[in-house]
């Protein structure tokens, strides 16, 4: 399985992102602008959530608006480790939005029933209870603005933010600094 996204700047370049390739950190570019009054909106994917380094510097990049994109892990079976859990997932995008004072749009991947087989874990214990998937968004405090989601079904969340809850947070503590 692989996971990827793409921000589309307002000129309709992408921001291009390789894996697995040397450059210097510089060359790294996980956030860019929506344009002259527009706010800086990054992603990263994943086990990316997990690294330190890496989380500060997409934050240094001023990042306002953060999209954490999730592969499925879901409501697994007894026995699965808990880190692959969209409990951990949850955590870990609250906890983005805490450290870096920024909004954090969180969700992951459904898996329906009916595709289970094409994803070679039917009758194993990475099946979902239900669907799996898990939505969110987070406020530069934590503060979580959607109700929680269906775990089976598809849904697409909403709400109003005010950008400058990202520069109050910063003033009470911005790990890049004041």
């Amino acid at each position: 399985m692989y996971a990827a996204q793409s921000i589309i700047d307002p000129q309709g370049t992408a921001q291009e992102w390789t894996i697995w390739g040397d450059a210097p950190a510089d060359s790294l570019k996980s956030a860019i602008s929506a344009g002259p009054n527009g706010p800086v909106i990054g992603a990263l994917n994943c086990w990316e959530h997990l690294h330190p380094l890496l989380k500060f510097h997409h934050i240094s990049l001023r990042t306002q608006i953060h999209v954490a994109s999730w592969p499925f892990f879901g409501l697994i079976a007894e026995g699965v480790p808990p880190q692959l859990s969209s409990d951990v997932q949850d955590t870990l995008s609250r906890a983005m939005a805490i450290e870096g004072q920024i909004f954090v749009i969180q969700s992951t991947q459904l898996i329906r029933k009916e595709n289970e087989g094409i994803c070679r874990i039917e009758g194993t214990p990475w099946a979902p209870k239900n669907g799996g998937s898990s939505a969110a968004i987070y406020s530069p405090l934590g503060v979580r603005l959607t109700e929680p989601t269906d775990p089976g079904q598809e849904t697409i969340i909403y709400a109003d933010i005010n950008l400058d809850e990202v520069a109050i947070g910063k003033l009470a503590g911005d790990v890049v600094g004041h």
